[in-house]
């Protein structure tokens, strides 16, 4: 009886699995260096943004961008090793791959809840107090002076306000939300707490962090060329 024949082996076909698999083993492979450094950019953006007043929203959108990134990264994993349980596929175990597993969202966590426990704001505020109250000095020296937005210490200040409790330190405009800063009272009157437009929380001492939901209605619906646009002198 004659031997049968083998015919060609299909190398596109046994391309086409190396190529799947060699996919599947980087998918299932634990995270490195590129997707901690993706990880901690928008992390340390996150911090820089909720370092001063009205930074939350963009550091909550960050946030939720991460835990999209590293859930995805999480299901893969999980899938796939539910799925594939070949070792021609499964790469092999490292001593260290929980460890590089569990990192990621580690990291994630403890990012948010820096967040959320104000350290970046306390941080900033304590590292910048010293040149913004030299600030305040120096407008109420001269409070006709025109002001140029500035940094003071890891603050960027947009605009000075002198009201009769004392100065405003305006750190958001309306047209980027709600305007938001830092206020110091300059004697034993109280700021005026109105309800749904104008709120001012204690923050050390003399200074106060407010927020002015009144101001940036009157400043978007204003028309420049009519008094109705002047509340308190913003320079």
């Amino acid at each position: 009886m004659a031997a049968a024949k083998i015919g060609p082996i299909p190398v596109l076909a046994l391309s086409n699995v190396d190529s799947v698999s060699i996919l599947l083993r980087w998918m299932l492979r634990p995270p490195g260096w590129p997707l901690f450094l993706l990880t901690a950019f928008p992390l340390v953006y996150a911090w820089w943004t909720v370092r001063q007043p009205g930074g939350a929203f963009a550091a909550g959108m960050v946030y939720l961008f991460l835990a999209i990134l590293v859930g995805v990264l999480w299901v893969i994993r999980v899938l796939g090793f539910l799925a594939l349980d070949h070792p021609y596929v499964r790469p092999k175990p490292h001593p260290w791959s929980t460890v590089r597993w569990v990192a990621t969202p580690l990291v994630l966590c403890v990012g948010i809840f820096v967040s959320d426990a104000n350290f970046p704001r306390h941080l900033a505020f304590n590292y910048s107090r010293s040149d913004m109250e030299r600030l305040v000095r120096r407008v109420l020296a001269d409070p006709n002076s025109v002001f140029q937005p500035q940094w003071a210490g890891l603050i960027y200040i947009r605009a000075v306000e002198v009201i009769p409790e004392g100065v405003r330190l305006r750190i958001r405009t309306a047209y980027d939300g709600v305007p938001a800063g830092y206020a110091f009272r300059t004697g034993a009157a109280e700021f005026p707490q109105l309800e749904a437009e104008t709120k001012y929380y204690p923050v050390s001492g003399p200074w106060f962090e407010y927020w002015d939901h009144a101001q940036q209605m009157r400043e978007l619906d204003c028309i420049p060329s009519t008094s109705s646009c002047a509340a308190a002198p913003t320079r």
